[in-house]
């Protein structure tokens, strides 16, 4: 490294341990401010953790609190112990980073911009000083911003989920769990690799997630050229590893001194290169490729993986390229068990990498084990990465750590959240760790029982509106490198981590989360509840900045519908959700499809409301309402749902001279008004008279909001949201048709 490592060290943690409260300001929240907004929100000073207060900003500001340096020094001081006989080693470097990652990220220097956090402003800092002195000094071009993706992931993440494996399928449930969990955390695999073979440093990485990532490299040929070399090594191990599904893309552009404060232009320039890469796929090293030999993917590995990620506490990494060695050190993790004799990750060992989950139960005394092993080690050829899983409390503080290891500490978000099986009974035949089939996912209610008498399965969908034009556009004038890097990280902060707090709290089945979007399974009314939770929170997030919003898709299936076919199901409906424009002068997206009807998120909000309400007052045949006054029965609200079913159906009519549009129109509504007129017979009959109407009765209350409502078919039609709840929830019997074909 270029750098004096004594100076990039001071660098990386500049600001934090000074204690000069003149000097240092809580965050402010950048997301309040893009779209030229004027709201201020801030973080409170503290330790980054996933609690709410520290990624939900409030409007509050609190003064900066003296211990928060305290305790970002007694921290310090616990990590530089650890080093002593290794200081400014690579593995305290990283260590390091990612110290200056948790104290620097919630607050700022009074001097500069609010809204972008120290760990950005010093990690820029000592990335461009290190490329500085890598480059000529009168270069006009010293940098190369460069972007890395992973192609393929859904192919790969679906390959060989045919219809004969359905989702209740035990071992495709692990699989699919063990591919997610791999692509996910391959990302930041492929980034620190590219910084490592190039020795340069962990700072130059600029945003990981979503599958790709950005680094700042100094633009020399030699990097270029190793650059090369690095993207053909990656495809060809991914190739022999995991099948031809995945492909590493590898882009790059020259950038000049404006890209620290103007870097809008190379990003999208990047982008556009890498939508041509990837035409020209391996187009540089083909012959290499066809001669490759392909393996398809360890299908036991994979079980393996998706077996342990829900319960995953810390990643292990394990690099050497020595095989006796690697066996050695697998023997000593598995405490000498002659059944155990492979790490939980091998298919990455074409880059010598090689990785053991370990659960939370245990887990540091696993680790504290392991470690004292591997001194017999101490002078054999391999690193160590010891990285927390979505905790950034990275650093044991209970157990001894051996100075005779050089061990990387650092932490990671990852969705990895999966429900796991409680039954006592089926934990004896299937094991105490085990995942939960979707037929059983299916069935979860709110509190995580198996208890729904209609299980049906859900998927969900989304990702953020019109991203890139937030990135383009959206900060305005000081649209600095700083502030671009901030609204990344908190923008993978959300999706890639509180997202996974948020799916557990729902008992949902995440598929993947990262970047700005998330694919997540679960029972039809956890998803449901999901949503609802999800939209507040963001909302709550993004400092009720209108101008920013999300669109997903939402579709209900049998637990045994194929994998496959419900996650396409889920994305076309999240195409529907996207192209949703209620009025030409109003911001369209930002909404949800469900039940085969497209809500705005303030409309989805007050139909699950209105579901609240009216699950109160609906008779069931065993059951009493839960409010007095006159009950609704389910046989009306399936009667409701048919008439909206056949005045609101959605035709891909074609139109002759005979019949056009406008004969169509008043066919349908005719149909409605007459419907309309039907309603409020149906009603009557049901006892709910116009006259009979009460101020005082829940029941009369939501007959007369129905009845408003009705006169309005663009209104009444959402109700299929709440009258598809209700019959989903109230179903009696498991064989109950209500609310099929609705997706």
């Amino acid at each position: 490294m270029a750098l004096t490592l004594k100076t990039y060290t001071q660098t990386l943690i500049e600001g934090i341990l000074e204690g000069d409260l003149n000097t240092i300001q809580p965050l402010q929240s950048v997301l309040g401010k893009v779209w030229n907004q004027t709201q201020d929100f801030y973080f409170p000073a503290a330790r980054l953790t996933l609690a709410e207060d520290l990624v939900l900003p409030r409007p509050e500001l609190e003064g900066l609190k003296t211990d928060f340096f305290d305790e970002a020094k007694r921290e310090f001081y616990a990590i530089q112990a650890c080093y002593q006989e290794h200081e400014y080693s690579a593995s305290h470097l990283y260590t390091l980073y990612h110290y200056a990652q948790v104290w620097g990220s919630r607050i700022s220097f009074a001097a500069g911009s609010a809204d972008h956090s120290v760990f950005d402003h010093n990690r820029i800092k000592a990335a461009v000083e290190i490329c500085h002195q890598q480059v000529p000094i009168d270069s006009a071009s010293p940098f190369l911003l460069l972007k890395g993706a992973i192609g393929g992931i859904q192919k790969y993440i679906y390959h060989e989920m045919k219809a004969e494996q359905i989702g209740d399928a035990d071992k495709a449930s692990k699989r699919l769990r063990g591919r997610s969990f791999l692509v996910a955390h391959l990302s930041q695999v492929l980034a620190e690799q590219v910084i490592e073979n190039l020795e340069q440093s962990q700072a130059q990485i600029l945003f990981v997630g979503g599958g790709h990532f950005h680094v700042m490299l100094p633009n020399t040929t030699s990097i270029t050229t190793a650059l090369d070399e690095l993207k053909t090594k990656i495809n060809l191990g991914l190739q022999r590893s995991l099948g031809t599904a995945l492909s590493f893309d590898l882009v790059s552009t020259a950038c000049s001194e404006e890209f620290l404060t103007n870097p809008t232009s190379s990003f999208q320039l990047l982008d556009d290169q890498l939508k041509q890469a990837k035409q020209r796929r391996h187009v540089q090293y083909l012959a290499n490729v066809l001669q490759s030999r392909v393996n398809l993917p360890d299908r036991k590995e994979e079980e393996r993986i998706g077996q342990k990620a829900p319960y995953t506490a810390y990643i292990i990494e394990v690099k050497t390229t020595d095989q006796q060695l690697l066996q050695r050190i697998t023997t000593h993790y598995h405490e000498g068990n002659p059944k155990k004799n492979k790490a939980d990750i091998e298919c990455l060992g074409f880059l010598g990498l090689h990785y053991f989950l370990v659960k939370k139960a245990g887990g540091l005394k696993k680790i504290a084990l392991f470690l004292n092993a591997l001194k017999a080690e101490k002078d054999a050829d391999f690193s160590l990465k010891i990285i927390r899983l979505n905790d950034t409390r990275f650093l044991p503080t209970t157990i001894n750590i051996p100075s005779e290891l050089k061990i990387s500490w650092g932490f990671t978000f990852l969705g990895n959240y999966a429900p796991l099986l409680q039954n006592k009974d089926k934990q004896q035949k299937r094991g105490k760790n085990s995942l939960l089939m979707f037929s059983e996912l299916a069935a979860l209610d709110q509190n995580g029982n198996d208890k729904l008498n209609y299980p049906q399965l859900a998927a969900m969908r989304l990702d953020m509106d019109d991203l890139g034009v937030l990135f383009s556009y959206g900060l305005g004038g000081d649209s600095s490198i700083e502030r671009v890097l901030c609204l990344s990280r908190e923008l993978q902060l959300f999706f890639g981590a509180y997202f996974n707090v948020l799916a557990e709290k729902h008992h949902l089945y995440i598929t993947y989360s990262g970047g700005d979007d998330a694919f997540v399974i679960g029972s039809w009314i956890n998803v449901l509840q999901f949503a609802k939770t999800l939209q507040k929170e963001f909302v709550k997030f993004t400092c009720g900045n209108p101008h920013l919003g999300f669109s997903a898709g939402i579709y209900t299936c049998n637990p045994h519908y194929p994998v496959v076919r419900f996650a396409n199901d889920a994305e076309a409906l999240q195409e529907r959700a996207k192209k949703y424009q209620p009025d030409a002068s109003l911001p369209g997206k930002n909404a949800v499809c469900v039940f085969n009807q497209v809500y705005s998120w303030e409309r989805f909000q007050a139909m699950m409301d209105f579901a609240d309400d009216l699950e109160k007052v609906v008779l069931s045949d065993s059951k009493s309402p839960k409010t007095t006054g006159l009950p609704i029965r389910r046989s009306l609200l399936q009667r409701l749902l048919d008439i909206i079913q056949v005045s609101h159906e959605q035709d891909d009519m074609q139109f002759t001279p005979s019949f056009t549009k406008k004969k169509y129109q008043e066919q349908k509504d005719f149909e409605f008004f007459r419907n309309l007129g039907r309603l409020h017979g149906l009603m009557a009959r049901q006892g709910f008279g116009v006259n009979s109407l009460r101020e005082n009765s829940p029941a009369d209350r939501i007959i007369r909001q129905l009845l408003q409502e009705s006169r309005d078919r663009r209104l009444f039609v959402d109700y299929k949201l709440p009258f598809n709840y209700i019959l989903f929830k109230t179903s009696e019997a498991k064989t109950s048709i209500y609310g099929r074909n609705n997706n």
